[in-house]
């Protein structure tokens, strides 16, 4: 089966950063607008074997092809890793034992600035390890996620997770985006459409992964979140 177009697509941000020495200004390409802010000065460079674009004026950086909305809507239902089936349902709970201090850790967050009783919203929920844990400090949850086998298990543990956010019409106190937000191809668009969402005084919290972090610069593209094939979005 072909890959999807997101294969060489991910966007990085140096903030208050001037370009990358290997930044190459072009004609042709300064003549590209810049997806984020539209400005012109635009630069290329690369990652490993991925070429980038360089916007000097908002500091981001971001491939020059972009998936379609049904690549994207193939790969995250059928193909992506989550996706895919593991052995026994109770394999799956290695990874919910990985994440579990940090969970805590972002639940506690939420307590202390949105107590309970309150909604969540998570936006990526994956097999909703994090809202079937917040759950249980009296909060209603729901979860937003496209691949198929992952809405079969948060079914199956009685967590409501529809496929898009078309499926969602209530409003939430709480909106998270755990590792997510980087994987769509128009996150402009979508942070404007989920405030529809937000009830009065909600908040949207975000983790992305950091492009300019210790960890990115020790193992390069053996670093854990840099995924050219789905990430779209990594900011610093």
């Amino acid at each position: 089966m072909r890959r999807p177009a997101a294969v060489d697509d991910i966007v990085l941000r140096h903030r208050g950063r001037t370009p990358p020495a290997s930044c190459d200004f072009d004609m042709d390409i300064k003549s590209m607008s810049c997806r984020i802010c539209n400005a012109t000065a635009v630069g290329s460079l690369t990652l490993g074997s991925t070429k980038l674009l360089f916007c000097s004026s908002c500091d981001i950086v971001y491939t020059a092809l972009m998936p379609s909305i049904e690549d994207l809507k193939t790969y995250y239902e059928k193909k992506y890793t989550i996706a895919t089936p593991v052995p026994h349902p109770a394999a799956a709970e290695l990874q919910r034992i990985f994440r579990f201090p940090e969970q805590i850790k972002l639940i506690a967050d939420i307590m202390a600035m949105k107590p309970a009783p309150a909604s969540v919203l998570d936006i990526g929920c994956e097999r909703a390890f994090f809202i079937d844990e917040i759950r249980r400090f009296g909060y209603d949850v729901k979860g937003v996620e496209p691949s198929i086998v992952a809405r079969d298990y948060c079914r199956r543990i009685g967590i409501d997770v529809v496929r898009t956010l078309d499926d969602v019409t209530e409003k939430f106190d709480v909106i998270v985006l755990w590792h997510s937000l980087e994987h769509f191809s128009n996150p402009t668009e979508l942070m404007q459409s989920i405030q529809s969402l937000l009830a009065d005084d909600g908040l949207i919290l975000v983790r992305v992964p950091a492009f300019d972090s210790a960890w990115r610069k020790l193992l390069g593209k053996a670093w854990m979140w840099y995924e050219p094939k789905i990430t779209i979005f990594i900011t610093q």
